[in-house]
């Protein structure tokens, strides 16, 4: 699908270098003390993030999540525990269990590339905004096999 885009298209589809891998579990301070040991990553900012428009699937959707984030050489280490309501984490951890679920991009103008996904039929499974960023995850996992999140930062 992708190689028979117009070179026009696929440079706004480019996505910028990753800054984020993004891990589900189901127990994040178990992960945590896994992830510190083993892995030597750390120190871990660790919090419930408050989001606003938040979508699952096309429709409102009060969910809630606890993450941690470290670096990790140049990227961004995120683990996520889904919390409360319908999420694209609790269809990982019914699908295959935890483990990696996205690569996350910074970009600017979301809504323009949202719109670029959508057209070419690649629609939002999750989305929502808090104070410093707004997020969507796009359903490229049919196409790439990993899921994409696309992030932009706000001026707080």
């Amino acid at each position: 699908m992708i190689h028979k885009l117009s070179s026009e298209v696929k440079e706004l589809l480019s996505i910028p270098e990753i800054s984020q891998v993004g891990i589900v579990v189901r127990d994040l301070n178990r992960s945590l003390e896994a992830y510190r040991e083993f892995f030597r990553v750390g120190p871990f900012t660790v919090f419930e993030p408050e989001y606003t428009d938040k979508m699952y699937r096309g429709k409102p959707e009060d969910f809630k999540m606890r993450l941690a984030i470290a670096p990790w050489g140049p990227v961004d280490l995120e683990l996520i525990q889904p919390l409360q309501g319908k999420t694209i984490y609790d269809e990982l951890l019914a699908a295959r269990g935890e483990g990696l679920h996205h690569i996350g991009c910074v970009i600017q103008n979301l809504s323009g590339r949202i719109e670029i996904f959508q057209t070419l039929g690649l629609q939002v499974l999750q989305s929502g905004r808090r104070e410093g960023a707004s997020w969507a995850y796009m359903d490229t996992e049919p196409l790439a096999g990993i899921v994409i999140e696309l992030i932009e930062r706000h001026k707080v």
